[in-house]
């Protein structure tokens, strides 16, 4: 945690106008403290950033991007089950109450379902090629008739 802080001391001496943090959810062994720490932790890094350089207005802004845990072919979680849709719903919900209050800090995430869709191309064989085939096929008749993209 030492070279953590001194790294947000750098950050705050040199002035840097954004910080942004990457977590990842809906990993194997995550517990609800993992999900409360991420919003805790952003915190401490605000108050520590502003504590460490009192009078400037930097950064900014934190940033806080959430995304869910794709296992991917090759890795030795690839074999792991994509987390439940909702279940990572509620996490993104319990993460972005958190830190509301905190004028600087912004959350953004990307939709579980379309991280869904992202493992199943990633993980998927040549039968996911027939959906994409069909979905498209589909899509292109969607759009022939209304005249606009989905």
């Amino acid at each position: 945690m030492s070279r953590f802080l001194k790294t947000l001391e750098i950050i705050a001496v040199h002035r840097f106008r954004h910080v942004k943090l990457y977590f990842l959810i809906g990993l194997p062994t995550e517990t609800a403290f993992d999900i409360d720490c991420i919003s805790e932790l952003t915190k401490r890094m605000q108050h520590h950033l502003l504590k460490a350089n009192p009078h400037s207005r930097y950064p900014e802004s934190i940033t806080l991007s959430i995304n869910a845990f794709i296992p991917k072919p090759g890795t030795p979680f690839q074999w792991h089950p994509f987390e439940e849709i909702a279940s990572l719903q509620a996490k993104l919900k319990r993460i972005k109450k958190q830190p509301e209050k905190e004028k600087k800090i912004t959350v953004t995430w990307d939709l579980p379902k379309w991280s869904y869709l992202q493992c199943l191309l990633s993980r998927g064989d040549r039968r996911v090629g027939k959906i994409l085939v069909a979905a498209t096929s589909w899509a292109g008749a969607f759009s022939r008739r209304t005249g606009r993209w989905m």
